[in-house]
């Protein structure tokens, strides 16, 4: 079972819910909960079919190389949605989402003074408004001028890749079995037996105040990298894909696996949180996630191998959350009259963009 980032409620959860590869549409690691607080985490899964429209706010964060300290790069969609159909595409996801949903809602983008842009004369705040409608992307370029021109005014429109994804490799990719390095719950949930994951892969359940039954998730990194059932796995994965991508080895070996277990301790010396998931408990909807993730746990994972310090490292987190409210409520969302048709490269300037499925028409 491989944990994966999934297009689920809207835009949003393009980022935000773990599913598994598990015929399961929606499996929910549990712990050691009660039993009645494992049910109401499992129905708030199931209910996600039952999601229409609502009001959301989804947010991506990280710092960045080169900003100063505490500037961060972000990104905020905040709006409501309609005409959901999540019968048919959840869990598998992909383009169908976008043929009948429709979106409106206003973007912030906000990227640290000095940092390279993708385009020389991009602001480092952006705040417009976008809609999906039928298929079609449309975009209020007025606030876009500055990055844009000046003659980039009203709405313009592109229409989404729907097209369905070829998702076969292509010949000559290697494919490689995943480090399982503890950062990713489903992974671990995947490759050991349920006994062994919850003596490391804990989950509590708290109440904000609110409303709302919040569950985290913690894993043990310190504990997790000791265990020899782990150490073993470990050696066969780096082992496997060093093999596969040609790399000379004799082999891992034990001191590489206790520098790798000594170094991962004290980088995480605490349980550390994975992620959190929030249940609305008058509705029974999920109605919150967040949760992180690094681009590099593969290089710095090596490292301690190595003895290397990885405390020391520059490390940038992606963080993402989302918050669901007003769950079915009704909203009538209509696609502007007046639109101008974009041409590709003009639409991907647009920093939302990077999220959507979008191809040159003559590829469509």
């Amino acid at each position: 079972m491989r944990s994966r980032i999934i297009v689920g409620l809207i835009l949003l959860l393009l980022f935000a819910v773990p599913l598994s590869a598990q015929d399961e549409a929606f499996p929910v690691y549990c712990g050691n909960l009660a039993g009645a607080d494992c049910t109401l985490l499992e129905d708030a899964y199931a209910k996600l079919f039952q999601l229409r429209s609502g009001s959301v706010e989804f947010r991506y964060w990280s710092a960045v190389s080169g900003a100063a300290e505490g500037d961060i790069f972000s990104e905020t969609v905040t709006g409501v949605f309609a005409d959901l159909d999540a019968t048919g595409v959840l869990p598998t996801y992909g383009p169908d989402l976008f043929r009948t949903i429709k979106l409106d809602a206003v973007v912030l983008t906000s990227i640290p003074e000095g940092l390279p842009a993708v385009t020389p004369d991009m602001p480092s705040r952006i705040e417009t408004r976008v809609q999906i409608v039928d298929g079609v992307l449309y975009i209020d370029l007025d606030p876009l001028q500055e990055m844009l021109g000046p003659e980039y005014n009203g709405w313009g429109s592109y229409p989404l890749n729907l097209a369905p994804r070829d998702t076969q490799p292509q010949e000559g990719t290697v494919i490689l079995d995943p480090l399982v390095t503890g950062l990713d719950a489903g992974e671990l949930i995947g490759a050991f037996e349920p006994e062994f994951v919850r003596q490391f892969l804990t989950i509590t359940r708290t109440d904000d105040g609110e409303g709302n039954a919040v569950f985290e998730t913690f894993v043990d990194i310190k504990g997790l990298y000791a265990a020899p059932l782990f150490r073993e796995l470990m050696r066969q994965r780096m082992e496997s894909q060093r093999t596969a991508l040609n790399r000379p080895s004799a082999g891992i070996t034990d001191t590489q696996l206790d520098n790798m277990a000594r170094r991962m301790g004290e980088l995480y010396p605490e349980p550390l949180l994975l992620y959190t998931q929030s249940v609305d408990l008058e509705t029974g909807f999920l109605s919150g996630y967040s949760t992180w993730g690094m681009f590099d746990i593969a290089i710095m994972i090596e490292a301690a191998a190595n003895n290397n310090d990885i405390t020391a490292w520059g490390q940038y987190p992606i963080h993402l959350s989302i918050a669901v409210r007003d769950f079915n409520q009704p909203h009538d969302i209509i696609a502007p009259v007046e639109v101008t048709a974009l041409d590709y490269e003009t639409v991907m300037r647009v920093p939302i963009t990077g999220f959507l499925p979008l191809a040159r028409l003559e590829e469509n």
